[in-house]
This record gives C-alpha cells, structure tokens and sequence, in this order.
C-alpha cells in the first residue's frame, strides 16, 4: 500500500524548470503535478501520452497504462526524456512515468 502525504513543503519541480534546463533533468527521476490537458491514445496497447498543465508550463509524459482523461489532476513520478517519437509523432522533452 502506497501512502501519500502532502505537507507545506513541495517536493514537484515545476514544469517550466524541466523545459528552461531539460538537461539538468535528464534521466532523472522527477515528480509533477497538474491538469490534463490533451490526450493521445495508442488503440489496443493500453498507452499513450498526456499533456499536463502546472498553471505556468506544460509538458507531455508517456503513460504507464491507461490515459487519464482531460481535466483530471494528476501527479506524475517518471524520468526525464528528449525526442521520444510515438506512433510517427515526436514529442520534445518528455516525462516516461514509472
């Protein structure tokens, strides 16, 4: 059982921090947190990629299983990527989630 506990203190980095120095990151296990935005499905594999808005940037992360769906908040724990191409689309700086 997984138990999240949300104090004063953030533990996010802020989206805009990842895209102002997406090399800092890279490779390196974050966490975020926002609203869905855009979705982008792969039928029949049960993957695809969502866009996710902090109030201040955006950034697209590579699902684990299912979409959320637009306007859902999430938080996100995965590491750093840049050109990661799906299904012919490429995706600039990236989060694959774990």
């Amino acid at each position: 059982m997984t138990i999240f506990i949300i104090s004063g203190c953030s533990s996010y980095v802020p989206i805009s921090d990842i895209k102002d120095d997406p090399m800092k990151y890279s490779n390196k296990q974050i966490s975020v947190k926002g609203r869905v935005t855009e979705t982008f499905a792969i039928p029949f594999i049960n993957k695809g990629m969502y866009e996710i808005n902090d109030n201040d940037d955006s950034i697209w992360v590579m699902g684990k299983g299912n979409v959320p769906f637009r306007g859902d908040r999430v938080v996100v724990t995965g590491k750093v990527k840049t050109a990661i191409m799906v299904n012919n689309r490429t995706f600039g700086t990236v989060i694959v989630e774990d």
